[in-house]
């Protein structure tokens, strides 16, 4: 559906995407992670046509949004808190002219999704707080029935229920052949909606592919006072992931590392996490660097 090759932006001299190439396809939802400043949000505004690339090419369903002549820009709607709408109006009747553009819009489908938030729309939409205005954006958007969202850092300025209201309603969203792209900080609760996982790390992809793909590479260990002078917790690419209630340690691994069979009492029975892999990829491997550097 849309598919990114050889993407670079650069500002100035400075490059923060460089050579992105990602294939997003229908009835998918695609977790992208990476740390604050890595490019995610540059990212999503050029898929959605805001901002132009230094290079490469954005296609959408074969066509470059780019070009003057790209014409599908109401099968694409792209959200983040940045969003401001200025609308002397109620928020309802600011949704009903808007839905124009997008001819499978369902109003009832707004409906049933506001009265399930208990959000008043007869108010003017600068009248809602920041939550309320997410889940208002959110709620239209998906009544307008896009081919793709794009989604960026949505789910932090909105309450535990509506999180959890909203991956639900994207989730199925997908299973009827919508496609998200999302971006979050709040790694843990995507991990049980994400079909397609990408990493985004020093201006490249350094990782791609389904969740379970993706977690099923790493080895979880447990590193308790009994079993702490084993070599493998030295190896340069074992690097801790949690603490856990009965204050043993977790650490993780890339299975490609281990060289040695792993003795039982050392092994997690619990599968990898999302957080275990941000963890691994944005701070366990400079941690570790760094302090094998000192020593």
């Amino acid at each position: 559906m849309i598919k990114t090759k050889n993407l670079t932006k650069k500002y100035v001299d400075s490059a923060i995407l460089r050579d992105i190439n990602l294939d997003i396809s229908r009835g998918q939802l695609t977790t992208l992670l990476g740390q604050n400043g890595a490019g995610k949000s540059t990212l999503l505004r050029i898929i959605a046509g805001q901002e132009f690339p230094t290079s490469g090419v954005v296609n959408f369903q074969d066509n470059n949004i780019h070009q003057l002549s790209f014409n599908s820009g109401n099968e694409m709607i792209f959200i983040n808190e940045l969003i401001e709408i200025y609308f002397n109006k109620s928020a309802e009747e600011y949704s009903i002219a808007l839905s124009e553009n997008y001819p499978n819009y369902d109003h009832q489908i707004f409906l049933s999704m506001m009265n399930d938030c208990q959000i008043d729309i007869t108010k003017n939409f600068q009248e809602f707080s920041r939550g309320q205005r997410m889940q208002y954006l959110l709620a239209h958007a998906l009544a307008c029935k896009p081919k793709i969202l794009l989604l960026d850092e949505i789910t932090s300025v909105i309450d535990v229920y509506a999180r959890k209201y909203f991956l639900d309603a994207l989730r199925s969203y997908c299973d009827d052949g919508g496609s998200v792209l999302i971006t979050t900080n709040i790694i843990s609760e995507l991990e049980f909606y994400t079909d397609h996982l990408i990493i985004l790390k020093n201006e490249n992809i350094v990782l791609s592919g389904s969740g379970n793909e993706v977690m099923g590479q790493f080895l979880k260990l447990r590193k308790t006072n009994k079993n702490e002078d084993h070599p493998i917790f030295k190896h340069n690419k074992c690097v801790w992931s949690n603490t856990n209630s009965d204050r043993s340690q977790s650490f993780i691994i890339p299975k490609s590392e281990i060289g040695q069979e792993i003795p039982k009492e050392l092994l997690d029975r619990r599968q990898s996490t999302l957080e275990d892999i941000f963890i691994y990829y944005f701070n366990g491997l400079e941690k570790k660097a760094k302090n094998e550097n000192a020593a």
